[in-house]
């Protein structure tokens, strides 16, 4: 195909990424602030945000196997837009906590598909890079999370549950007709090997062990947030902040995976440090502080989320299975952190389940980042 043609690909999918990405927040980072400012525990918001993942996670899965078994990822992107695109104009009509509970949790077995294919896909749509591929439709999702983390807040705020999801189905909508009209299929097995299973199966690892600590920090930072008398728009500014801060990362993180050398070896160790030291300061700094550790969590996550992927798809056979299995391993650790972190910081308080973390994310980078020099990946 023709590079305009590759690039067009590229925009339509950064396009819909950040659509879709704009709505996701409601139904995941604020629903525990929606939730613990309604009543509910630590415990069940930690209980919610475990049950959320675990059905991300099949969905992650399950759309990656389906979609390189039928050779299609612009199906299964349709099929999620839409289904997301049903759940918010339900909840525009019936704007209930009990409705919100429900469609949040049904969603985000279509979140974590579209999350899984649209990584595939931005990894077959050009021969550049894969770095570089990655990060540039990753942004996207960090520019949508930006606008849903400063739009949402506001919105619900000031105008209540129902003209909140009125808008977010007008975004859900743009997506999909963007989707209808303007992607094409990016199904293409150009350019995939097959890796070691030595070195898969660590990065699966680490994906698992950093799900269960940036799990149990974004769905505990609310609570932390509302516990110390932090509005909805503050903690809105706060992860708008810290999507910013993704984006030039990511943009990095990209080009630094598609330099030469033994670099990849050491990114691990490095979104492991900044990821550690971002849980460090929310256990140390005061409020109005938090969105330096914001920044900074954004940082390692991009590069995590960036990096790790890139690596497992630039050498699998089967893209949509192998984005399946990272997203679901990361899942697999945000169920296990959800309950653990909602269970832990009931016990010990917020400040010192962060330094746990902390510590946590810190010493299983070092660890992967030890083996893989050993096994190269």
């Amino acid at each position: 195909m023709s590079s305009l043609y590759r690039l067009r690909e590229d925009l339509v999918l950064f396009l819909i990424y950040a659509l879709i990405w704009a709505v996701v927040p409601v139904y995941g980072l604020f629903s525990s602030y929606i939730l613990y400012s309604r009543g509910f525990s630590l415990f069940e918001v930690g209980a919610f945000g475990s049950a959320y993942n675990a059905i991300s996670m099949v969905g992650q899965y399950v759309f990656g196997h389906l979609s390189d078994s039928l050779r299609s990822r612009r199906k299964f992107l349709q099929l999620a837009e839409l289904w997301i695109l049903i759940v918010s104009v339900s909840l525009s009509a019936i704007p209930s906590i009990t409705a919100y509970v429900v469609a949040a949790l049904a969603s985000g077995f279509m979140a974590g598909g579209f999350s899984t294919v649209i990584l595939a896909s931005s990894s077959e749509i050009s021969r550049g890079g894969m770095g570089r591929n990655v990060s540039s439709v990753r942004i996207g999702g960090a520019v949508g999370w930006i606008a849903g983390s400063l739009t949402i807040p506001t919105l619900l705020t000031l105008y209540g549950f129902r003209t909140l999801f009125l808008i977010l189905s007008l975004e859900a909508a743009s997506a999909l007709l963007v989707s209808l009209t303007l992607l094409g299929e990016t199904y293409s097995e150009h350019g995939s090997r097959r890796s070691r299973r030595e070195a898969s199966f660590l990065l699966y690892a680490y994906a698992f062990t950093s799900g269960i600590c940036v799990s149990a920090a974004s769905w505990l930072l609310p609570a932390y947030v509302y516990s110390t008398s932090g509005t909805l728009i503050y903690l809105g500014e706060v992860i708008a902040t810290g999507a910013a801060a993704e984006v030039p990362s990511m943009f990095a993180a990209g080009r630094i995976f598609d330099s030469p050398g033994k670099v990849r070896n050491y990114l691990i160790a490095l979104n492991g440090a900044i990821l550690g030291s971002a849980f460090l300061l929310y256990a140390l700094i005061p409020l109005n502080s938090l969105p330096l550790a914001q920044a900074i969590r954004g940082v390692g996550y991009a590069f995590f989320i960036v990096t790790t992927p890139a690596l497992l798809v630039s050498r699998s056979t089967s893209r949509g299975r192998s984005s399946g299995i990272f997203f679901s391993s990361f899942s697999a650790g945000s169920l296990a952190g959800g309950i653990v972190g909602g269970t832990l910081s009931s016990l010990l308080g917020l400040r010192p389940f962060f330094l746990l973390i902390s510590g946590l994310i810190l010493v299983s980078s070092v660890l992967v980042n030890y083996l893989a020099r050993r096994e190269p990946i």
